[in-house]
């Protein structure tokens, strides 16, 4: 696997033999864990137990039917705000429910609350009760700092934002927030080692088409040969971390990172979406149109960057995959998928 290297196998080591436990394990991030962790059983002996838990397993089975059957996986149906059937062996968790899914967001606002906030806390409460227990990441979100300054060209880590609470969209942000501040206190309480991860966007296969984000709209547009809309003027920058590339930054953190660190999860270099949607376009090699302003209204300009210079310097961490790359191997797996279903 390309991201990682020449020497990721190595780098990941205390994983060997181990049993981790991944929360959410049938969304995106948990869908690119299980493949790298195979990968690594596959090809390094690394002999990991991998236990997923999610409530719906057959989401995980269409999106990654190369996980199924697998005697190295065990999937757990659980509402992870319930006691969680896990092994008392697992010395490592990496907590990824709860859906960064704007609408879910807008439409139920109380549920999307409750799952993040009962569930870290049920996760951490978990986590004590196993023997030998070594780290636990708990997935948090890069919505935590509100709104990018734009005097600042990257989000540092130590970047206190504002989130105004009496709106809809900042619940997710706000239950993110405290189930940080659930992560330290059972640092403080019950010693238990935690590193916060904040992801930024991500791209690549797994990911479902109609997921709300800009990338997904494009490669959706291009499939069906439709032309690309952008809500504003184009200029809003973003940057893409491709899956295999966050699922080994991820697994890194969890068996080398320090305890009570935060890092974010993204990729260091920004690119605009007009910038992005021509890249769609060139990828896709379809001679599409791209409209601009298709919101009904002037949407604003909200650029969301991370800066990765703590992960960086920790991990030596670099992305095998340029947005680019990210792109083309996206496009390929889609239409890969619809052959098969055709």
């Amino acid at each position: 696997m390309r991201s990682l290297g020449l020497r990721g196998a190595v780098a990941l080591e205390p994983l060997r033999h181990g049993t981790l436990v991944i929360t959410g394990g049938s969304g995106f991030v948990g869908a690119w864990l299980s493949t790298l962790c195979a990968y690594l059983n596959d090809k390094h002996n690394f002999g990991i137990e991998l236990v997923l838990t999610a409530r719906r397993k057959a989401r995980l089975d269409d999106s990654a039917p190369h996980l199924a059957g697998r005697r190295d996986i065990r999937f757990v149906p659980a509402d992870i705000r319930q006691f969680i059937d896990v092994p008392a062996a697992a010395s490592w968790i990496i907590h990824a429910t709860g859906s960064p899914d704007n609408r879910a967001h807008v439409s139920n606002p109380m549920e999307t609350m409750d799952v993040i906030s009962a569930g870290t806390y049920r996760v951490l409460r978990t986590a004590e009760q196993c023997l030998n227990f070594r780290m636990l990441v708990n997935l948090s979100s890069a919505a935590i700092y509100g709104s990018q300054p734009p005097e600042l060209d990257a989000l540092p880590e130590d970047f206190i934002g504002r989130i105004d609470p009496a709106t809809m969209p900042s619940a997710y942000a706000e239950a993110k927030r405290y189930g940080e501040a659930l992560c330290a206190s059972a640092r403080s309480q019950s010693r238990t080692p935690v590193i916060i991860a904040r992801p930024f966007t991500f791209i690549g296969p797994f990911q479902a088409l109609d997921a709300p984000w800009a990338i997904n709209n494009f490669l959706h547009a291009a499939l069906k040969q439709q032309p690309l809309k952008i809500q504003g003027d184009g200029n809003t920058r973003r940057s893409f971390l491709y899956g295999s590339d966050a699922a080994f930054l991820l697994l890194r953190m969890l068996v080398s990172g320090t305890n009570g660190s935060i890092f974010n999860v993204g990729h260091p270099n920004a690119i605009a979406l007009n910038e992005l949607a021509a890249l769609v376009l060139r990828k896709s090699g379809l001679p599409l149109e791209i409209k601009t302003n298709t919101a009904g209204g002037r949407a604003a300009t909200a650029h969301l960057v991370p800066d990765m210079t703590r992960a960086s310097q920790a991990f030596e961490f670099k992305p095998a995959f340029s947005v680019a790359d990210s792109v083309e191997r996206t496009l390929a797996w889609h239409r890969a998928r619809a052959k098969i279903a055709a």
